[in-house]
């Protein structure tokens, strides 16, 4: 039997809800699993519902699998995953929900009326978001019931109500990989220093990334661009203290990364914030064995870039003629053993092989073509970050500003999109609108 299924979600991080209840199906045993990416729409509600639901839009998004459970077994299965990720139930219908994952069909056709589950879903053809979604889904699949005695794919149906214009404004979201917003508050970052190293700057910055689908920020206090002046110690964990303060006190649920090298700010930070912090951002992987036992400690992940120098320097590089894929496959083994011996799980590890760190325009080059060979180089348990955005390797392809990047950027992410788990980006809006198009037109 095939199921197809809708994901949806108006409260907390949306997308890293949606990611969550897709990982969980995949713990089910479920066979095939496809899905698309998730389009935000505006609530539909009751005449009585509470007014300021009008304000929590959804994120939706559309998968399917074939599966031998049985209906009933699948549903109960649903209602442990929202109930697992925060799901309370509410007494007042269609309110804003954390999670929410329907049944929306089966093939073959399954026709079911009972106080716990209408197949096909009652109200598929009164959510033009869902015919598009099924309509990119599957173009072939054919909506057909005993009620409204429609026997039409949902192409056709989609078309004929002219779907894509019944969505009006929307934005569309790519599911996997994570995207990681960058937010540096340092007064002389490559293409953005000085523009948000205040407080009030940060918070609005981190909001507008946040906006746009980060479901990570990743907060810096040190520039490490090439010539970058160093910062001592209590400035950088000053900068940091005083925008983490004040993010804290702005309700935001998205993931915080902090992107530093010295032991002692690291160290300093998560004391103070270990219930802020899911991801420490290790520029640099220098700490003795007793540092990363009290790294250890503390229940995040680190992010661990490959790097000769830090800041980078044109000079200080791999061998020209070196494999840098290999050199990079045994930097990460030695990582993750020195991390494993001292108290970190592999599984707690995403391994950044460091474009524009210790490597020439072209050797950058070739690690953003051969990262499926990377990822088959390493320990299963570690995840893949790559921090690419605006980064001058790019003079290879273009000879524009940082700042002017973007598109080369964006274009990057979707072509390495299926190999990473993470991407690291300054725009975040045009990663997941590249990916989104990629995702379209490889499907």
């Amino acid at each position: 039997m095939k199921v197809y299924v809708s994901l949806g979600s108006n409260i907390g991080c949306r997308i890293s809800n949606i990611r969550k209840a897709l990982d969980e199906l995949k713990q089910l045993g479920l066979s095939d699993i496809k899905h698309t990416c998730c389009i935000e729409t505006s609530p539909i509600l009751l005449p009585n519902s509470p007014s300021e639901w009008k304000n929590t839009p959804y994120l939706n998004a559309v998968a399917s699998f074939t599966t031998d459970i049985t209906l009933t077994q699948l549903l109960k299965q649903f209602q442990k995953i929202e109930k697992k990720l925060g799901r309370t139930e509410k007494k007042l219908k269609w309110a804003p929900r954390i999670i929410d994952i329907d049944i929306l069909l089966t093939t073959p056709h399954t026709v079911s009326s009972t106080p716990f589950l209408t197949l096909p879903h009652p109200e598929i053809l009164n959510r033009p978001f869902l015919i598009h979604l099924l309509a990119i889904l599957e173009p072939t699949l054919v909506f057909s019931d005993n009620f409204s005695h429609t026997t039409k794919t949902f192409v056709e149906i989609a078309h004929s109500i002219n779907a894509v214009q019944n969505l009006g404004n929307y934005r569309s979201f790519t599911i996997y990989p994570e995207i990681v917003g960058i937010l540096n508050v340092t007064k002389d970052s490559f293409s953005d220093g000085g523009l948000y190293n205040t407080a009030e700057k940060a918070v609005s910055h981190f909001a507008s990334l946040e906006n746009a689908g980060a479901s990570i920020i990743d907060i810096g206090a040190e520039s490490t661009r090439p010539g970058a002046v160093k910062l001592s110690s209590e400035e950088e964990y000053t900068q940091l203290d005083i925008t983490l303060s004040a993010i804290s006190n702005a309700s935001s649920s998205v993931k915080i990364s902090i992107d530093s090298y010295n032991f002692d700010v690291i160290e300093r930070i998560l004391q103070k914030y270990s219930n802020t912090i899911s991801y420490i951002n290790l520029v640099q992987w220098h700490f003795q064995p007793h540092e990363i036992r009290a790294l250890a400690q503390y229940k995040t992940k680190f992010i661990v870039m490959h790097s000769i120098s830090v800041p980078p320097s044109y000079t200080a590089v791999l061998p020209v003629n070196t494999d840098v894929v290999q050199s990079i496959a045994k930097w990460s083994e030695f990582v993750v053993n020195s991390a494993v011996t001292n108290g970190i799980a592999a599984s707690d590890l995403i391994l950044d092989v460091g474009i524009g760190f210790g490597k020439t325009h072209y050797q950058n080059l070739e690690l953003l073509r051969k990262l499926r060979n990377f990822r088959d180089a390493i320990a299963e348990d570690c995840a893949i970050l790559i921090g690419h955005s605006r980064k001058s390797y790019i003079n290879a392809i273009s000879s524009q500003l940082p700042i002017n990047r973007d598109l080369e950027t964006a274009i990057i992410s979707a072509s390495i999109a299926q190999y990473v788990d993470y991407l690291r980006v300054h725009n975040v809006t045009d990663t997941h609108r590249a990916c989104v198009t990629r995702d379209m037109i490889t499907r």
